[in-house]
């Protein structure tokens, strides 16, 4: 399941970091 997990939680960052450059930086110092 880990499996899964991983590519689709990038994808969903890559796509709120895209949707809301701003942000970018906020969301990768949260992970």
């Amino acid at each position: 399941m880990s499996g899964m997990v991983g590519p689709l939680t990038k994808k969903g960052i890559d796509t709120k970091i895209t949707q809301q450059p701003t942000r970018s930086a906020e969301t990768t110092r949260f992970l």
